[in-house]
């Protein structure tokens, strides 16, 4: 096995074989062939289109308390928000004025009853305002799934966080609503039979040191989906600082981060791959070729360009953003190289492939 021989079989459009994909990310050192073969493979698969979307979130009260995380339950000075059906409808307006027109309908995790109703009405209000949902909670049931799927979304995210099984058990143990992997794997399984097309994966990277395993992971959980009929939509954010934490914020290598991207680009050339705001704006720079879904604009707490604007700018957050462009800023520079805006990108490609693992 070579690189020169892969990566001249990835130039086809037709993915690679896991074992292939292991054998990149183990020896590749130089990536500029391969990312020049990469934004050729998103071009023909998706055009020269990206599409941004960002982040609505509904609650920062959490039952969880994941030590990586802003929202813990046991960050006590964290103000605790919970907004209304019409603050979340403000909030979606004030995203419509961005110009962003793909909105992650997002929260910490509650009590199912505490929210459900919240979620199916910040659904309906973003449909009213031709926004489209991506639902992003962990703890729904089919039944609110398959409500939520009928009221008209389509789009389901939901990270792994970590491919690790012993990693994922230790740094969620002691939830009370995510300490359970495979429980986690299926609820993905369980909104794809709720009726949502498009499904959203995705690992942390900086949670695991060991990152061909997340790499691994996201392969086989995309071909899986895939076999289920479900457009499939990567990411791998990188762990950031959150208030009252030392996470280094370059725990990641930049390195990683572009020869994760670029190496799935290769790998799953028909799946679809988001770029987090978590990431510096020079990185992302750089990944813009590759990706086709783009994170801008984002306010990582509830309210935070409303009515909570002033918790928000004071640190009261989930994580922090490294890229603060606007989205119209991110519009421009897009343009410069050639990548036109569209609101409705698709997830998935113009044809399936058929690898075996």
């Amino acid at each position: 096995m070579a690189i020169d021989d892969i990566l001249q079989k990835a130039q086809e459009g037709n993915g690679l074989l896991l074992e292939e994909t292991k054998f990149l990310f183990e020896k590749l050192v130089d990536l500029d062939e391969a990312s020049h073969i990469a934004a050729e493979l998103k071009s023909e698969q998706k055009g020269d289109l990206a599409t941004l979307y960002t982040c609505l979130y509904i609650t920062n009260s959490c039952l969880n308390n994941c030590g990586y995380c802003g929202y813990r339950s046991s960050n006590k000075n964290l103000e605790r928000i919970t907004l209304s059906s019409k603050q979340i409808a403000e909030e979606a307006k004030a995203i419509k004025d961005l110009g962003v027109s793909n909105v992650i309908l997002i929260g910490a995790t509650i009590q199912e009853e505490k929210y459900r109703d919240l979620i199916i009405e910040g659904t309906r209000s973003l449909l009213e305002l031709d926004l489209i949902p991506w639902i992003e909670f962990e703890n729904l049931s089919p039944e609110t799934l398959k409500q939520i799927s009928d009221v008209g979304a389509d789009h389901f995210v939901l990270f792994q966080e970590t491919y690790d099984k012993g990693k994922y058990e230790r740094v969620h143990r002691g939830n009370s609503l995510k300490n359970d992997y495979d429980a986690r794997l299926r609820k993905v399984d369980e909104a794809v039979a709720s009726g949502f097309s498009n499904i959203n994966i995705g690992a942390l990277l900086g949670l695991n040191g060991d990152y061909i395993s997340e790499i691994v992971g996201l392969y086989y959980h995309a071909k899986r989906l895939q076999e289920k009929g479900a457009n499939v939509c990567i990411s791998v954010p990188t762990l950031k600082p959150a208030p009252g934490l030392s996470i280094s914020p370059n725990r990641v290598s930049d390195f990683d981060i572009e020869k994760s991207y670029t190496i799935l680009r290769l790998a799953l050339p028909d799946a679809s791959l988001a770029l987090s705001g978590r990431e510096g704006e020079e990185l992302r720079n750089r990944l813009f070729p590759i990706v086709d879904q783009i994170g801008s604009g984002g306010v990582p707490n509830p309210g935070g360009r409303t009515i909570y604007k002033e918790a928000y700018q004071k640190g009261d957050t989930q994580f922090t953003l490294s890229d603060k462009r606007p989205p119209r800023e991110v519009t421009q520079y897009l343009a410069t190289l050639g990548i036109e805006v569209t609101p409705r990108g698709e997830w998935g490609s113009k044809r399936r492939l058929n690898l075996k693992f």
